[in-house]
């Protein structure tokens, strides 16, 4: 468009429809600029808008993603802590388990030594009952060798009794002053046929008092 115009050769009037179709250029000119500018700015936010939306889309994605993994994080954490509370209780378990070893080791012990003094006690008991039978034995045979001497006393005595029984009787005679034998209370047959358990090499007998 040719916005020039010849002010020699017309009058002013014409100057004025010319400057006024100037004006009207020039405003439309301005108001064609400020509408491109006005499409060029929405384009512009358009786009902008779009990549907005595209990045608030993969952020979006992203939270979620690390919602997901703070998730397993979390599970993976309270499974490290019941690992941690059943290793605690192994542990405490453990220290358990060892304090009862260390009873029943104690008690084993205890167990063995009173095993051992028992058999030696009852070795005692079965030497003390070994020889308190010997002795019983021993006794008896003891009483029994001794009412045995006793018989033999009481034989002894009965023999010597009878013997001071039969025994010859002496008288002397005053006239004669003579020693005249006083014949026997007893035959001769008895004598020669009565057997005697008096020894008849003994010196004197001596009789015991009953």
């Amino acid at each position: 468009m040719n916005f020039t115009c010849s002010f020699f050769n017309k009058p002013s009037l014409q100057s004025n429809r010319c400057y006024r179709s100037q004006t009207k250029s020039l405003k439309k000119l301005e108001e064609a600029t400020a509408a491109r500018a006005v499409a060029f700015a929405a384009a512009s936010r358009g786009e902008c808008t779009e990549t907005l939306r595209n990045r608030i889309r993969e952020l979006e994605a992203e939270g979620k993603k690390l919602t997901m993994d703070m998730k397993v994080k979390e599970d993976q954490i309270r499974e490290l802590e019941l690992k941690v509370q059943e290793l605690r209780k192994y542990k405490e378990n453990e220290k358990d388990t060892e304090v009862l070893m260390s009873a029943l080791s104690a008690m084993q012990d205890k167990t063995q030594h009173l095993e051992n003094s028992l058999s030696a006690e009852t070795r005692i008991k079965l030497d003390l009952f070994s020889a308190l039978g010997d002795a019983k034995r021993q006794l008896e045979i003891a009483q029994g060798q001794i009412l045995q001497k006793d018989q033999e006393i009481k034989d002894l005595k009965q023999k010597i009794a009878e013997v001071m029984a039969v025994m010859p009787s002496i008288t002397y005679s005053a006239a004669t002053s003579s020693l005249s034998p006083v014949s026997p209370h007893y035959s001769s047959k008895f004598v020669e046929t009565s057997p005697s358990g008096l020894d008849p090499n003994a010196s004197v007998y001596q009789p015991l008092k009953k």
